[in-house]
């Protein structure tokens, strides 16, 4: 059976695995810009309930995979838990996250003490171990959905969003999170497509990175729109399958583009001559 898990990342910054309740779910993003670092980065959006990522321009331009029900789904969490996950993380994942706010964009803060506007997190999510025999090989590591169900009351779709293209502040002080693990760089992200779920009529989009192994992070920013307000950190559910290929349209288009781009290349370099 298909299930999904949780890593929690609190308003003490910390990651705590949580059971999901709901077997289907899809990520969903907020479209929203929060200018703390130098460019502002094109954000994935959440649909109204949080269970899926809405197919929007901003996804198109991400390469695309598809599983079904023939792909398992693991369960991936925060190994300081104490849970037995197929996928562990640390890093980040253990309560290094650096939070940026407008006032303080290039200085990470440990936490959200003193936070009253709206702020972003970056966060490296390191593979600390992988429990399963089902993954032998490279994986995708998903992030599924913003968990609704919280208290304190946690925080609605409209106002978290997952920034795909995003840049990092330049130089970037991270000395008030000590163990902070980031070099300065941000994962790639694809889209995942869950068949089974969208022919039943559900927006089953995901978000996921390709990983390898033990020792493989994956990095991106987290934008929230609204100060937290007393309010503990959003909630982002986290999955993993065995590695999917581009769709065949999509990596032909792909193929095209760049054949394109050397066309070009080398057309520009015969008229310079």
């Amino acid at each position: 059976m298909r299930s999904m898990n949780s890593i929690e990342w609190r308003r003490g910054v910390s990651w705590g695995a949580l059971p999901m309740l709901m077997i289907w779910t899809a990520l969903v993003l907020t479209a929203f810009g929060l200018a703390v670092t130098p460019a502002a980065a094109v954000p994935a959006n959440f649909d109204s309930t949080g269970v899926g990522f809405i197919p929007s321009p901003e996804l198109s331009a991400l390469p695309t995979t598809t599983i079904d029900l023939s792909v398992p789904l693991f369960t991936a969490g925060d190994s300081g838990a104490g849970l037995s996950f197929d996928v562990d993380f640390t890093g980040s994942s253990g309560g290094e996250v650096c939070i940026l706010t407008a006032s303080q964009s290039d200085v990470c803060q440990a936490d959200l003490t003193n936070v009253t506007t709206a702020y972003s997190a970056l966060v490296t999510l390191e593979i600390s171990a992988i429990n399963t025999s089902g993954i032998t090989g490279p994986f995708t590591l998903l992030l599924t959905m913003l968990d609704l169900n919280v208290p304190n009351p946690g925080y609605a779709p409209d106002e978290v969003s997952i920034a795909l293209d995003p840049t990092a502040p330049m130089p970037l002080d991270t000395s008030a999170v000590p163990g902070f693990n980031f070099d300065g760089t941000f994962s790639p992200f694809v889209v995942v497509e869950d068949q089974a779920c969208t022919n039943s009529g559900g927006n089953c989009n995901y978000l996921g990175w390709t990983v390898f192994g033990v020792g493989d992070t994956a990095t991106m920013r987290i934008d929230m729109s609204m100060a937290p307000d007393g309010r503990d950190s959003p909630r982002l559910l986290f999955n993993a399958v065995p590695l999917v290929v581009p769709e065949p349209g999509t990596a032909l288009l792909m193929g095209l583009g760049l054949a394109g781009l050397a066309l070009a290349g080398r057309q520009t370099g015969r008229e310079r001559r």
